[in-house]
């Protein structure tokens, strides 16, 4: 307001000046000026042009002295009221995503919703689950328009739970894919169910662990002169591997068992001759009972756990004592030399009923078809003791082990 007072005043006091003529003539140089008469000639020999004299200004001068006095009145404006704006605040999570132009509202399909100007599922999508701006934490992920633990792959998300499709019967395969009542889901896929031990190889069930034609895996047939054990394919007949006597083919039908003292299992067969053994084999008699053992001409051809010994004209792979000397030895002792069981004796007294202790260092137990050893014993040369024969020499709660001539509990 004052600058316009002050403004006002200034261009009045210049009107009036120009009304009365009192103009400070305009020096130019000390011999120019504006006091020349009328009738001069201009210097440049111009004519020279008559201006009127300016009209008197009707307003007096005194009103310049009003509007002086204009500049120091106070201004008497009334005050104005500005109401506050009440803002709602915007809730923005992601900080750097432009906003919609809101002359523009966005349309989306039904079942989606405006977010950050783009249509979102708010049903799967995780940083809008539920409603815009409403993130899932890590390990999460959003399902049904809700945070979840995450569904990590090669396992699925089938009806709000997560499952294993390579074995859930319900989803084998893929959500809703159901097995029968009688099968079960195996490799993602519908198989017969089984019971525990088998597997169902060509609509039957099958134990793959001895099985010669699912050997391990359904369809691994077993090569000829080898038998299916433990699920890996490994040589047949006398001297393979065994855990009972039904692991064991029709060539070699008995298994002297891993506990007592023959490593792993040992299949073989009574024999009364060598014409009763299966080729590669011979008939080895311990001086009680014969059995059939594999041949070999050195220890690398026997299994670990066997000797190559020699059993009359031919060697054949026998256990060691030294593998488990307590099983195989009993009585006696085991000489780690030889891995031969011996019973070391410094009288008769250290021998089996029947036995003597012989002469020789160590001194050893000995013994002979003659000797007396008892009702259903009889000598083990081999060993040099007296063993059982049957199991009627060995009392109700055992049996007799004929390989050894010992009893072992049942």
């Amino acid at each position: 307001m004052r600058v316009r007072v002050v403004g006002a005043a200034l261009l009045v006091t210049a009107l009036a000046a120009c009304s009365t003529g009192e103009i400070n003539p305009i020096e130019k140089g000390d011999d120019a000026g504006l006091d020349a008469p009328d009738d001069a000639p201009t210097p440049d020999g111009a004519p020279r042009f008559d201006v009127p004299d300016a009209p008197a200004l009707d307003a007096p001068i005194d009103a310049l002295a009003d509007i002086a006095l204009m500049e120091d009145a106070p201004v008497d404006a009334a005050p104005i009221d500005i109401a506050p704006v009440d803002v709602a605040p915007v809730d923005v999570t992601p900080a750097d995503v432009a906003l919609a132009d809101a002359t523009a509202p966005l349309t989306c399909v039904p079942g989606r919703i405006a977010c950050w100007g783009a249509c979102v599922d708010p049903v799967s999508d995780p940083v809008n689950c539920g409603a815009c701006g409403r993130a899932c934490l890590p390990g999460q992920e959003c399902f049904g328009a809700a945070c979840i633990a995450r569904c990590d792959a090669p396992r699925l998300r089938c009806g709000g739970a997560c499952v294993d499709p390579a074995s859930d019967a319900a989803h084998c395969g893929g959500c809703g894919r159901a097995c029968a009542a009688t099968e079960a889901c195996a490799g993602a896929r519908c198989e017969l169910a089984c019971p525990a031990g088998q597997r169902a190889c060509a609509g039957a069930c099958v134990d793959v662990a001895t099985s010669g034609a699912n050997c391990g895996a359904c369809g691994n047939r077993c090569p000829d002169a080898t038998r299916c054990a433990a699920g890996a394919c490994v040589p047949a007949g006398v001297g393979a591997a065994c855990m009972r006597s039904a692991d064991c083919d029709a060539a070699a039908p008995l298994c002297f068992p891993d506990a007592i003292g023959w490593a792993s299992g040992y299949c073989t067969k009574r024999c009364a001759s060598q014409a009763e053994c299966p080729g590669g084999s011979t008939c080895v008699s311990d001086g009680s009972a014969a059995f059939c053992l594999r041949v070999c001409t050195a220890a690398s051809a026997c299994r670990a756990g066997y000797l190559c010994r020699n059993v009359g004209t031919l060697s054949a792979c026998y256990p060691s004592c030294a593998y488990n000397p307590a099983a195989l030895c009993g009585a006696s002792r085991c000489d780690g030399t030889t891995g031969v069981c011996r019973s070391v004796c410094a009288s008769a007294a250290d021998c089996t009923t029947g036995s003597t202790c012989g002469a020789g260092t160590p001194r050893r137990c000995q013994c002979s078809a003659a000797t007396p050893c008892g009702p259903g014993r009889a000598c083990y040369t081999r060993y040099g003791y007296c063993g059982c024969l049957d199991d009627s020499a060995c009392g109700p709660d055992a049996y007799c082990d004929t390989a050894f001539g010992a009893c072992r509990a049942r």
